[in-house]
């Protein structure tokens, strides 16, 4: 989920000044970090399990945003989408909801969900500016699809009423370049080109997804007809996802491979129990 500008971060930690970073950011992204510490680093710091842990993360940075000490609503959507990814158990469920519909809420306030240079070029924006802005645009929108599909609630995107760009393979890469090689191996995934690949597919997949939830699971929206079912399942099977992950990708990437496949495979099980 590409929603940090990890040159920044990256820097911060470089030069020590972590304590200079946002702070909501900083809890917001130990509440998922938590999910991979080994248990000698929790058990240092005083927690009996990894999840005792993640709370007080949690519980942490949602202090901070209910507080109001933060006022960039980019930072509060970058820290709503990383907070989306709690859920601890069966009595939290509905928290990544919760979130998610915060994150969308600051992306349409921000004007995120419409293309900056729609009546010609934004000089006011800038290149940087550019690829995280469709980042943080499509991963909401992703997670809006996948939390809708989970939890049974209606979309909260309307696609029609964005005329966002589609994300690049060049935009995961946009506040890699100046990071210095030796950080760079030492905490960024080698193949990373062909993670953002698999996360252009993943957003893609996302677009199916509402395409069969608004065609066929909408209450008051007319059946689909046969011919519109076969539409979509061509599209579906045009998708071209390969069984199996090249061998010689990381263990990262394999692993992505294999995430990517069981969206897919979700997605077209959606589509097929519609026709039934």
């Amino acid at each position: 989920m590409p929603v940090l500008e990890a040159d920044k971060l990256l820097e911060y930690h470089r030069s020590k000044r972590l304590h200079e970073y946002s702070l909501i950011l900083m809890w917001s992204l130990f509440t998922i970090s938590c999910n991979y510490v080994p248990a000698e680093i929790y058990e240092s710091e005083g927690f009996t399990s990894r999840k005792a842990m993640k709370a007080e993360m949690f519980s942490r940075a949602v202090c901070l945003y209910h507080n109001g000490g933060e006022k960039n609503k980019f930072t509060l959507l970058q820290a709503t989408l990383l907070l989306g990814f709690w859920n601890s158990d069966i009595e939290d469920h509905m928290q990544p909801w919760h979130w998610s519909g915060q994150a969308i809420n600051l992306c349409q306030v921000l004007g995120l969900h419409r293309d900056i240079d729609s009546v010609g070029y934004n000089t006011n924006i800038t290149e940087r500016q550019r690829p995280l802005f469709r980042r943080l645009w499509w991963t909401c929108f992703w997670r809006d699809r996948w939390i809708s599909v989970a939890l049974g609630r209606p979309l909260r995107i309307n696609l029609d009423d964005s005329d966002t760009p589609d994300p690049l393979v060049t935009d995961m890469a946009a506040d890699l370049e100046g990071i210095p090689e030796s950080i760079s191996a030492a905490y960024l995934p080698r193949d990373l080109p062909q993670l953002a690949e698999k996360w252009i597919q993943l957003i893609h997949m996302a677009k199916l997804l509402g395409k069969i939830l608004t065609q066929c699971y909408q209450l008051r929206r007319p059946k689909p007809t046969i011919a519109q079912i076969d539409s979509l399942e061509s599209e579906i099977l045009r998708f071209g996802l390969a069984d199996h992950p090249d061998p010689m990708l990381s263990r990262l990437a394999t692993f992505y491979h294999y995430h990517l496949q069981l969206h897919y495979q979700l997605s077209h099980l959606g589509h097929i129990l519609s026709a039934l």
